[in-house]
């Protein structure tokens, strides 16, 4: 058999033709892509073909994309922090709508001064009905907006609930796409491969779209290497192997309140344990759409809620009492003669207490009976007030007394945990008041005198409230209570009962011994709303000593500062990407010439590598022949 003296010479005119074609079909790809938005321009990279320290041609050795991967990285890092300020910016905007702004009359701050501002015209005209009406009527308003802003804020997480829920959608969508163009990837993995480069153009969108909701651990991998398929989070957690991914869950919570913990977010990794996803989001300053999102429903919105909780909270105790206290005494006065609202034939307390519950007390507590119509004084029963003593030894003095078996009164701790006193006294009425003059009778649970509050008698056991909420707890921030405060009901109804009365301890049997008043004491109610007083912590605010007025702001004060905050940061942010972008796009845009002049060169390259290669076919056949 003849030797072929021009095989080399044909090895290496056809790697060539085979290294121009593929350069030929990287710019026709580019001329056809330059239009698609995003599209990022390839390059075909050669390297020679050496055997025995001989060249015997090219071939290409990788298809390249121009932007290089670290840029992308960091692009997809910087998108993750636009995607959570988007968050912030966005629900910023609608707490600013629903809690409205500084100085404007349709806020919780605006109300309290209404009351403030009825309170003192009322306190110097006590006769004027209109007035009365009209503070009423203030109550209302202040109360409603309180109601009001407890459910925008449940709304609120509500609504980050949703958007949350919809996000994890939106994932798990994306992580079976990124398994997907993974296997599509490995299964045309081999060099030169145009179609696995478009998938991996697939997955880099999709990666970029993922980054919206998890920050990625970019260095965990490199999105042109054909063979290291893995992606994890920044926390190093797992999220897709080759064509494996993982899948997030959360259970969907119905209805929001003050109390309602948000459903925890769970990840299924690929060994199928659950991860508690939403602490992961917890562990280090993560970014992204997913993280703000239960951020808002698990801690600024409930810090939020409990700031008003605490301002409602106290709201009720300064109020309740002030009114505990009874009205048309005057300032001058130590407010000696506490009373319940008159007449009633049954007072029941809104405190829950329970028979063995130890108090401490000072001053004399008197139960006096009085007859309903004429405000004669029938009869009274003084308890003294001393340290260490149970309810039940109160409530055995009054049921034991002679005082009890000539009015029929009787005093219990009814289902609801509420001291209740009754009498079947015909037209009689209960009242409570000072048995001591210039002393007020004080209550406090536990050791008197290491306790940090002591409340006076009517109003520790809430027998004449002003203010009304079945999880008001004396003293305490309770969670959710601005969610139900309401103005008794006894009053809303009726303004004068508005007006307590004035019981001396001096005042003799048969005579005549309440009077209404002239209601000067409301000019002290009006008083709380600028007299420092203590907001108690919780779990997520701090302890704070500041007026009601001041403090009612708080929600309005945050609003407007979170919404600056994420303003600031969502211009800072987008301006960042925006020069990332903008450096992608320099680097990756098709120049239409130069593509142009590649395609015609390598075109007309490969024309003369076939002639060439026909000439060599041609004279190796001669040499045969001969």
């Amino acid at each position: 058999m003849p030797v072929q003296p021009y095989s080399s010479g044909r090895s290496v005119l056809r790697s060539a033709l085979q290294a121009g074609h593929t350069k030929a079909e990287t710019a026709r790809l580019n001329l056809s892509g330059m239009e698609s938005e995003g599209y990022v321009a390839r390059e075909a990279h050669e390297s020679s073909i050496v055997l025995n320290g001989v060249t015997l041609g090219v071939e290409i050795s990788e298809i390249r994309q121009r932007v290089s991967e670290s840029l992308m990285g960091r692009i997809r890092t910087q998108n993750n922090k636009v995607a959570a300020s988007k968050v912030n910016d966005q629900y910023s905007q609608k707490m600013s709508n629903l809690f409205g702004k500084k100085g404007s009359k349709d806020t919780l701050a605006h109300s309290g001064r209404e009351i403030f501002d009825v309170s003192k015209l009322l306190a110097a005209s006590p006769q004027d009905t209109s007035l009365k009406v009209k503070l009423i009527n203030s109550f209302q308003k202040h109360i409603s907006k309180i109601n009001k802003q407890a459910q925008n804020i449940q709304s609120l997480r509500q609504e980050t609930e949703m958007d949350t829920r919809e996000s994890i959608d939106q994932i798990n969508a994306l992580l079976t796409e990124i398994s997907e163009h993974n296997k599509n990837i490995s299964t045309h993995n081999y060099k030169g491969d145009n179609s696995s480069l478009d998938y991996i153009d697939k997955r880099r969108v999709a990666l970029q779209k993922l980054s919206n909701f998890i920050a990625i651990d970019e260095s965990a991998f490199n999105i042109m290497d054909r063979h290291n398929l893995e992606v994890k989070d920044i926390n190093g957690n797992v999220l897709v192997q080759n064509d494996r991914h993982v899948s997030f869950t959360m259970e969907k919570t119905y209805f929001f309140h003050a109390q309602t913990k948000g459903e925890t977010l769970y990840c299924q990794s690929l060994s199928g344990r659950e991860i508690n996803y939403s602490d992961e989001l917890q562990k280090i300053d993560q970014e992204g759409a997913l993280k703000r999102l239960i951020d808002l429903r698990d801690q600024i919105l409930p810090k939020m809620q409990q700031q008003l909780d605490s301002y409602t909270s106290s709201f009720i105790d300064q109020f309740n009492a002030q009114h505990n206290k009874g009205i048309g005494l005057s300032l001058s006065d130590k407010l000696s003669s506490s009373t319940t609202i008159p007449d009633y034939n049954s007072e029941t307390g809104t405190s829950t207490i329970s028979s063995e519950s130890i108090l401490s007390g000072r001053g004399t507590l008197r139960l006096n009976i009085l007859d309903q119509n004429s405000k004669e004084l029938k009869g009274y029963l003084d308890i003294e007030l001393t340290d260490n003593m149970s309810m039940g030894d109160i409530i055995n003095q009054i049921n034991s007394s002679e005082f009890a078996t000539n009015f029929g009164i009787t005093a219990e701790i009814n289902g609801e945990g509420q001291f209740v006193l009754q009498t079947s006294y015909p037209n009689g009425g209960l009242s409570l008041s000072s048995g001591q003059a210039g002393t007020e009778p004080f209550i406090t649970s536990g050791d008197f005198f290491n306790s940090s509050k002591s409340y006076g008698a009517s109003h520790f056991f809430g027998f004449n409230n002003l203010f009304e909420s079945s999880k008001h707890s004396l003293g305490q921030n309770s969670d959710g209570i601005s969610e139900n405060i309401t103005l008794r009901n006894d009053i809303g109804n009726d303004y004068q009962k508005l007006a307590c009365g004035q019981l001396p301890p001096n005042t003799e049997i048969d005579s005549i011994a309440l009077n209404i008043g002239d209601l000067r004491n409301l000019e002290i109610m009006s008083s709380l709303f600028s007299a420092n007083i203590e907001f108690k912590s919780n779990s997520l605010i701090s302890r704070e000593v500041t007026t009601l007025e001041h403090y009612s702001e708080s929600s309005i004060t945050f609003a407007v500062s979170f919404e600056v905050e994420a303003t600031n940061s969502l211009k800072k942010e987008e301006f960042l990407m925006e020069g990332l972008s903008r450096q992608a796009k320099d680097i990756s845009g098709v120049d239409q010439q130069e593509e142009l002049q590649n395609l015609v060169e390598n075109m007309t390259h490969a024309t003369y590598l076939v002639k060439a290669m026909k000439l060599l076919n041609d004279m190796d056949n001669l040499i045969r022949e001969l």
